[in-house]
């Protein structure tokens, strides 16, 4: 799978796999399920529960209650994230996906909206919403109820027709190494599944979305809309003709697919005959459901894993036990460990190539104490310095080149704080220094909030990351934290050790704090009041 053939919708999802469910929570998570613990592992998954057993037995029954227990009892709360829709690469806000229906009530998630935070992900048991309502929701809810294999322990059979399996894993050779483009099949019969999966994912990619969905008994209607629609179906959201035509069939009428109103297709069925044609962007009629993403969508592990980005191993264990029962891991199933970083190869003042590495904290490099106090002299009174001696600079943020490879250990490390991979972020600073700069986010402390801040905060602080330093938007960490929707220990934790709430560069919105203090803060008002600037006052 070339470049040019990955969908652009999973330009993040690999950081996004390993990060987002880290092999820590999986683990978290199944420790609290053997424990018979479904709140513990939700917690582990990073799920808000907003609901009360016993609440719901005392409104609608011990029938209906023993029925929600015995789906939560069943419920693999790292699965629904590994699966819920995202975006680059970070979970789409303000969805909601239905996972099951109990009388008058849904179990369902729903990721928070706005900010430019993350979202969080809560779980629900509330009614349902009427059918009217779903359909002027559009995209923004996703039915889940006949997809039990992306959540349920007891369906996880299922996922191997869902990845589209046959006898093997589509894109893979039986051993699990991806298939070169040469090797894929050409126009094979329907009994073949992955062979299916593959040809029509091939088509697509060379810009015949057309013939794969004729392929699959879909008949493609030009419209005025269709060749932008078409485009990004294929190559930004991944269309699987395959997985649509089947999904469809046994749906009266048909269904709607896309992504928001800009990119929105309407399949119709009449009889045997299936008809997908582009819908306007405004106008459009709301008389069918829109189709879950996971319905109609290739998932990204099987694009991931054609092009190696990442090997069968790098799965979630479940996945990989259901989709590999055969094969013997060549380590433990999950995404990677964070490890120490590699050595990095630079060309240094005498053309010599010289390895630096990250060792306590610190960039060392093959140079003694007289040679590095020479080049510290040399750059306090403006002398050039070029080689070895720049990386450590460089990476705190001075002029000066740094290797890529720091550069990607750089945004790696940003990727962890903002995907709120606590584990792998301490890991990872077991190892590196902390005092890098995160480009626009301003420095780590201004990521805090993303990730669990009280195991956290202690190390940037005790590493002398600055509470006073600005963002791109001239914030605080402390602002950021007021205004991204930080925890109020976090809030404290942050005026504990003295930080300031805005600079003398940029402004604070009083109405933002004043109303965090009205929510959630009002036991701190006493403390973070004086810390405003006076009224007219920006900062």
């Amino acid at each position: 799978m070339g470049k040019k053939d990955r969908p652009a919708s999973w330009h993040g999802v690999r950081p996004a796999r390993r990060h987002a469910v880290s092999r820590q929570m999986i683990e978290r998570v199944a420790e609290r399920r053997r424990a018979g613990d479904w709140r513990g592992a939700c917690a582990a998954a990073g799920l808000e529960v907003t609901f009360d057993l016993d609440e719901i037995r005392r409104e609608h029954g011990a029938e209906t209650a023993g029925a929600v227990t015995d789906d939560l009892m069943h419920l693999a709360p790292d699965l629904v994230r590994w699966h819920l829709p995202r975006g680059e690469p970070f979970l789409l806000p303000g969805r909601q996906v239905i996972l099951a229906e109990h009388g008058p009530l849904e179990l369902s998630v729903s990721t928070t909206s706005g900010g430019p935070a993350p979202a969080r992900i809560l779980l629900h048991c509330r009614p349902s919403l009427s059918a009217q309502v779903r359909l002027r929701r559009g995209d923004l809810d996703q039915d889940w109820t006949g997809l039990r294999q992306l959540w349920d322990l007891r369906c996880l059979d299922g996922l191997r027709e869902w990845y589209g399996c046959s006898d093997r894993v589509p894109f893979l050779r039986p051993d699990g190494t991806p298939l070169s483009r040469e090797e894929l099949p050409a126009a094979p019969g329907p009994d073949d599944l992955a062979a299916l999966t593959e040809w029509t994912a091939a088509l697509s990619a060379d810009g015949r979305l057309d013939d794969a969905l004729t392929a699959v008994g879909v008949e493609p209607v030009e419209v005025s809309a269709w060749d932008f629609v078409r485009h990004r179906l294929a190559h930004v959201l991944s269309l699987d003709p395959v997985r649509l035509a089947r999904t469809v069939r046994g749906l009266p009428g048909g269904a709607i697919i896309g992504r928001d109103t800009l990119c929105a297709a309407r399949i119709e069925v009449d009889g045997g005959r299936l008809r997908l044609k582009a819908l306007p962007a405004r106008g459009q009629k709301r008389d069918l459901p829109w189709l879950a993403e996971a319905a109609w969508r290739r998932p990204p592990d099987l694009d991931l894993l054609w092009r190696g980005d990442i090997v069968p191993e790098d799965l979630h264990p479940l996945i990989y036990g259901v989709l590999f029962p055969g094969r013997e891991p060549a380590r433990p199933p999950g995404p990677p460990e964070v490890g120490p970083p590699p050595p990095v190869r630079v060309r240094c003042r005498d053309g010599a190539w010289h390895q630096v590495r990250f060792r306590d904290g610190r960039l060392r490099m093959p140079h003694d104490e007289e040679e590095l106090r020479r080049e510290e002299a040399l750059r306090a009174f403006g002398g050039e310095v070029i080689g070895c001696f720049t990386v450590p600079a460089a990476w705190r943020g001075a002029r000066g080149r740094l290797p890529r490879e720091l550069r990607r250990l750089r945004s790696e490390l940003i990727m962890m704080f903002r995907n709120g991979d606590t584990d792998g972020a301490l890991s990872l600073l077991d190892h590196v220094d902390p005092r890098t700069p995160c480009g626009d986010h301003g420095t780590l402390l201004h990521l805090v909030h993303l990730v669990d801040h009280e195991r956290v905060l202690p190390r940037l602080l005790d590493a002398g990351l600055d509470p006073a330093a600005l963002d791109a938007l001239h914030r605080t960490p402390l602002l950021v934290a007021l205004t991204e929707d930080g925890s109020p220990r976090l809030i404290e934790a942050f005026l504990d050790a003295g930080a300031p709430l805005h600079s003398a560069y940029g402004g604070v919105h009083r109405e933002i704090v004043e109303s965090r203090l009205k929510r959630d803060l009002g036991h701190l008002r006493d403390r973070i009041e004086p810390l405003l600037p006076s009224p007219g006052r920006t900062g």
